[in-house]
């Protein structure tokens, strides 16, 4: 059994436009993860601080999903 948990990044996030991260939408986390189900599935938008960023936008995907068998 495979089971991946994961943060990532979405394309509205505040840092958007670092060329060293990597900023994903929803179509291409279900593209990406189509030969997994779902467990838990969570789009968060929020401003926060950050270590560097006070009142950072956060754009956030986070889930756990299991490989279909």
């Amino acid at each position: 059994m495979v089971i991946l948990f994961g943060n990532f990044l979405g394309k509205e996030d505040q840092w958007n436009t670092d060329m060293h991260k990597t900023f994903i939408d929803k179509n291409q986390i279900l593209k990406l993860f189509k030969d997994f189900d779902f467990i838990y599935f969570h789009e968060q938008k929020f401003y926060k601080d950050s270590l560097v960023i006070k009142n950072k936008y956060w754009h956030i995907f986070e889930l756990i999903a299991k490989k279909k068998i």
